[in-house]
């Protein structure tokens, strides 16, 4: 099992998308996908940090299969500040996401208001 499957192993479990893994991490899509396909056979040490850090697993299982997974339990200490930092993560991304929307719906508006201008041009 190579990195990229061992990454893409835990987004699935997790229920992450790539989206959200590359919002999270600082990263692009593009990069993010040659992680995930092994076009890139591994990220630099700051990034598969911050990928440990973000999906809460262990370096050296992400690196090479070496070792637990790293998933926190429940009694684990961490395990709540876990999950309140992935909580705030979470809030952060639906920012990310409701700024989005609100400048999709803008677009629409404009592309409406030049069909009508254009329609009432033409007839």
């Amino acid at each position: 099992m190579e990195f990229s499957d061992r990454l893409n192993e835990v987004m699935q479990e997790r229920g992450i998308t790539s989206y959200k893994l590359a919002l999270l991490l600082g990263i692009s899509k593009t990069t993010l996908a040659n992680y995930l396909t092994g076009k890139t056979k591994q990220p630099h040490s700051k990034i598969l940090d911050r990928i440990c850090e973000k999906l809460s697993i262990n370096r050296a299982w992400l690196e090479n299969g070496n070792g637990p997974k790293g998933m926190l339990a429940e009694s684990d200490p961490d395990y709540h500040r876990v999950l309140i930092e992935s909580a705030e993560q979470d809030i952060i991304f639906m920012s990310h996401l409701k700024t989005r929307l609100k400048q999709l719906r803008e677009e629409i508006k404009k592309l409406k208001r030049e069909n009508s201008r254009l329609k009432h041009k033409y007839e």
